[in-house]
């Protein structure tokens, strides 16, 4: 009997043991399934969400600035001519601690964009700096080497022993709760003057990580490797002396906004990541667009040449990209209520020319200035109860203050609203986040007054082409001439004269030639004759570029200052009076004694607003006029801008523009 009672108690805790391994196993491998699953929401990403108990000390070291060139970017003549800095710059970003890359260095390499768009950023892996291996995450590789999607061809191929995907901390989608994820976009990237000087004397830049994030405050993280750190709100730059009537909406945004809903992430070795707050299904609906716009791209490739070998006779429309993940939502997702609501939302409160992905982080208002107006996929949802709010205030300003004819030509059919008729119909909305902080959203029914104002574009070819332009970012337009159908699609002549290839697009019957800026549209269309491409928008998914070097000007100076600067800057006569004629007025109307002027230069809009040109031209040139009213002089001058004049190479595209007030 003992020896059966000490077998029964043996047989026992063996059981035991097994029930809790398996509860164990049961439990990773429940862990395993929810990760393999939310890799079927972000896309491939399963490579790179691992437990966390694997990625720990993942690496070692800190994140280091290099002096030296790794030589890991091949440049050519066309590089040069449009201005790109042939120097790249190199990071170290911790040495691998375990695994198949034991001993290896993390290496951060940044090119600077060829043309418009972001400067290319690569992850490598190298044991020697000599031969590398390429982390390619979101298999751009696997387009055609001459296809602009891919890296490689900036890369020198000889270094590159391997493709793959590396380990690391920073994953493609970082899930939250039920409902709220975090979508990784890029490694954040500023330009900084390298106190350097090119052949023409002008400063050059280099493109450095950012890594000091001040006054950003700390979240809790989901994942031990990570620190998560909230994104704050900046106010502009020269506030003491602008206008009242800006000052106060400068007031109100510092008093309610905290920041915004992008999150910076740094891993253990000091290299940040920037993330945008979405939600599942909306990322779904993103990957499933995006491999879309993909196919469809890939087909627009094949009947383009089809068209240029003059095999069709109409040319291919571009395919839109997808716009990026965030919290948007329609009036039909919302549950309850009396149905008193606009129909999207999405960023609140939008300021000019760039509107963020993300939206705002809100401060300094309780529950008890909100009240309950429905749910959105189960999470409640609120509305000010004031109808006098200062925020309530400024979202009418932002959309339905501007002269009657500009509401009209941008918000074609919708009826213009007195202030109750708009808040009545809750242009803020308001809900909470994983954190606990109050996100707002705002109607994107009507569209703001085109903040990104009268750029146009001048194409010069050295004989006449075909030539397609298209926004490789989402533009908002209030303006286009002509029409863009999916990108514009023109003949070029040397002398700068454009015909439409797609006068089908554009109705001519519904231009206004009395606006100003589209005095010459009406006859420039009837003829399918014109001198630019004219637009104006808003870049959707940017923030707006700003700085502090510039000049401070008198009103009695800016009749001067402007054709003296754009002649010094190598615009031709016609430009420089195109722009001239166009923006004095514009900037007469706010009737300030001071104005801050600074120009936005190529290398700063190809950042902001890229363009895809094709064929690509031999040099781009881009100035915007970026210009704020003050009532009185600052006390200190600001550092007078540099600026980078033209110089004509070959096929040139020449495009001025500037901030819409």
């Amino acid at each position: 009997m003992k020896f059966a009672s000490g077998f029964v108690k043996t047989l026992l805790l063996i059981i035991g043991v097994c029930v809790v391994s398996c509860l164990v196993t049961i439990a990773v491998l429940k862990k395993d399934v929810l990760l393999n699953e939310f890799s079927k929401i972000v896309g491939n990403v399963q490579s790179n969400i691992v437990p966390l108990s694997e990625k720990k000390n993942l690496f070692s070291g800190n994140l280091r600035l290099l002096p030296d060139d790794l030589h890991l970017f091949v440049f050519n003549d066309v590089d040069v001519s449009n201005g790109v800095d042939t120097t790249a710059t190199y990071y170290e970003a911790g040495v691998y601690e375990s695994g198949e890359y034991k001993g290896y260095t993390r290496i951060i390499a940044i090119r600077p964009a060829e043309g418009p768009g972001d400067p290319y950023v690569f992850v490598l892996a190298t044991k020697d700096k000599s031969s590398y291996v390429l982390s390619d995450e979101d298999e751009l590789t696997k387009y055609p080497e001459d296809d602009w999607r891919n890296p490689m061809k900036y890369l020198d191929k000889t270094k590159i022993r391997k493709i793959t995907v590396l380990p690391g901390q920073h994953p493609k989608g970082i899930p939250l709760d039920s409902l709220y994820v975090l979508y990784r976009e890029s490694i954040p990237v500023t330009s900084v003057k390298t106190g350097k000087k090119d052949s023409f004397g002008q400063d050059t830049y280099a493109d450095r990580i950012v890594e000091t994030f001040t006054n950003y405050p700390e979240l809790t993280s989901p994942l031990s490797t990570l620190t998560f750190l909230g994104n704050i709100y900046e106010p502009p730059y020269l506030t003491d002396q602008m206008l009242e009537e800006d000052r106060q909406k400068v007031r109100v945004r510092q008093q309610y906004v905290l920041g915004t809903t992008s999150v910076v992430t740094i891993d253990e070795v000091g290299l940040p990541w920037l993330y945008t707050l979405s939600r599942k299904r909306d990322i779904t609906v993103y990957e499933e667009k995006l491999a879309l716009y993909n196919s469809q791209y890939t087909e627009y490739q094949k009947q383009q040449k089809l068209w240029e070998d003059e095999i069709v006779t109409t040319p291919p429309e571009y395919p839109s990209y997808p716009e990026k993940p965030n919290v948007r939502f329609e009036k039909s997702t919302i549950v309850g209520g009396d149905g008193q609501f606009f129909g999207t939302y999405d960023v609140a409160l939008p300021q000019v020319c760039g509107v963020d992905v993300n939206t705002l982080v809100m401060k300094n208002i309780s529950d008890a200035d909100l009240e309950k107006v429905g749910s959105v996929y189960g999470q409640p949802v609120y509305a000010l109860k004031n109808a006098d709010h200062p925020l309530l205030t400024l979202a009418f300003e932002n959309k339905m203050t501007m002269p009657e004819e500009e509401f009209e030509a941008m918000n074609e059919g919708l009826p213009k609203l007195t202030r109750e008729g708009y808040v009545d119909k809750r242009p803020l909305l308001f809900f909470k986040d994983f954190w606990g902080r109050l996100l707002s959203v705002g109607e994107y029914e009507y569209k703001m007054m085109g903040g990104c104002g009268k750029p146009v574009l001048y194409l010069y070819p050295e004989k006449p082409l075909d030539v397609r332009v298209t926004f490789e970012a989402p533009v908002d337009l209030t303006r286009d001439m002509p029409s863009y159908a999916n990108g514009w699609m023109v003949e070029a002549k040397p002398d700068g004269s454009l015909s439409d290839l797609q006068p089908d697009k554009t109705d001519c019957s519904g231009i206004d030639s009395s606006l100003h800026g589209l005095e010459y549209a009406w006859e420039a269309c009837t003829a399918n004759a014109y001198p630019y491409i004219y637009w104006s928008g808003n870049r959707r998914g940017a923030v707006y570029p700003t700085g502090k070097d510039g000049f401070v000007v008198s009103s009695d100076e800016l009749s001067t200052f402007l054709p003296r600067t754009l002649s010094s800057l190598g615009l031709s006569e016609t430009e420089e009076m195109d722009m001239v004629s166009y923006w004095l007025p514009e900037i007469a109307k706010k009737d300030a004694p001071w104005y801050f002027i600074r120009f936005l230069e190529t290398r700063e809009l190809n950042a902001f607003i890229p363009l895809h040109i094709e064929p690509q031209p031999d040099t781009l040139f881009r100035i915007f006029l970026d210009w704020k009213p003050l009532e009185t002089r600052p006390l200190i001058s600001p550092e007078p801008q540099n600026l980078t004049p033209l110089t004509r190479n070959g096929f040139t595209v020449v495009e001025w523009g500037g901030l819409k007030q």
